[in-house]
C-alpha cells in the first residue's frame, strides 16, 4: 500500500480498477459469495461488502463491548427525568381529585383507580339510590380532603422508587 489518502483497502498508487483488483476486498469476494439481494450492486460495492463481513467475523466477540458501537452506547450515562413538582401535584390534587389525577402523576395507579371509582360510583348511585350515592360522595370528599396531607408522602415515595445512575446523580 502506499502511504497517500484513499479509499480504505486501495492502492493509491495504482489506477482505480487495478488498485481494487490487488485488494484483499477482491480476494474476499471471490472466496465468500454474496447473497442474490446484491445482485444490483457494482463488483467494488460487492468486494468492499465482503470484505467487511469478513473483517466482522474475524473480530473477536467477548463481552458486551465487542463492537465500536456497542462500546460506544454501553457506558452512555441515562439521561435524568425531570423531578414531579410538588406544586403540580396539588394543583392535580384541586382540579383532578375526581379521577385521582394528582396520584396517577405521582405513580400510585391502584389509588387513583380506586379514587376515581368511587366519585364515579358515587355519581352513579345517585340515579339509582341517593342515600348510597351521597355516602359514597362523601367517602370521596374524606378521602379528597385526607389526600391533602398524603401528597407529599408520595411526592418522596415517587422519588425514592426512581432509578438513578452515579452520573445522573451528580450531573442532575
Amino acid at each position: 500500500m502506499s502511504s497517500g489518502f484513499g479509499r480504505k483497502g486501495i492502492d493509491t498508487a495504482l489506477p482505480p480498477s487495478r488498485a481494487i483488483a490487488n485488494t484483499t476486498a477482491r480476494r474476499a469476494f471471490t472466496q465468500a459469495p454474496v447473497p442474490d439481494h446484491d445482485d444490483g450492486l457494482s463488483p467494488e460495492a460487492r468486494a468492499f461488502i465482503a470484505a467487511e463481513r469478513a473483517r466482522r467475523s474475524d473480530e473477536p466477540s467477548t463481552g458486551p463491548a465487542a463492537t465500536e458501537f456497542a462500546s460506544a452506547t454501553a457506558y452512555r450515562p441515562a439521561a435524568a427525568r425531570p423531578s414531579r413538582s410538588l406544586l403540580l401535584a396539588y394543583v392535580l390534587w384541586w382540579f383532578g381529585s375526581p379521577i385521582g389525577a394528582h396520584r396517577i402523576y405521582l405513580g400510585a395507579y391502584q389509588s387513583a383507580a380506586a379514587m376515581a371509582a368511587l366519585f364515579c360510583g358515587g355519581l352513579l348511585m345517585l340515579l339509582v339510590s341517593p342515600l348510597l350515592g351521597i355516602g359514597l360522595l362523601v367517602g370521596w370528599g374524606g378521602w379528597h380532603g385526607v389526600d391533602f396531607f398524603l401528597i407529599p408522602g408520595l411526592h418522596r415515595r415517587y422519588k425514592a422508587s426512581q432509578p438513578t445512575t452515579d452520573l445522573a446523580r451528580v450531573f442532575a
